[in-house]
């Protein structure tokens, strides 16, 4: 974790409420609080595991709009929330992200991303 705001928003992440961590990152963007890749990978990882991956994909949108770079453990959080067969089409467009970027990936990742 890299901040008290990166804490506190993961605590949040890990009672299961996404839709207030989700609020808490508007409001640190409103009081001109820095929201680095760090608190939107906790954000992303919370809302694909409470089920909401279309929200998870936007914020991955925004990410991209602000220039910041995912990680390999951001996009396998983001790859498990779209495993469902009806997502396979926004799972492949994130595979082709990862394979353009030449962000490294082990078996393990791979394995989750292509299941």
């Amino acid at each position: 974790m890299d901040s008290p705001t990166s804490q506190y928003l993961n605590r949040v992440c890990k009672a299961w409420n996404s839709g207030l961590a989700l609020k808490l990152i508007r409001f640190m963007e409103g009081g001109n609080i820095d929201i680095n890749q760090v608190k939107y990978k906790i954000l992303i990882d919370c809302l694909c595991k409470d089920v909401n991956v279309e929200e998870a994909i936007k914020l991955y949108h925004e990410m991209a709009t602000k220039a910041m770079k995912f990680d390999i453990e951001a996009y396998t959080c983001l790859m498990r929330g779209l495993l469902s067969p009806c997502k396979e089409k926004e799972r492949t467009k994130i595979l082709k992200d990862i394979i353009i970027k030449k962000i490294p990936i082990d078996l393990l990742v791979y394995n989750t991303m292509v299941l």
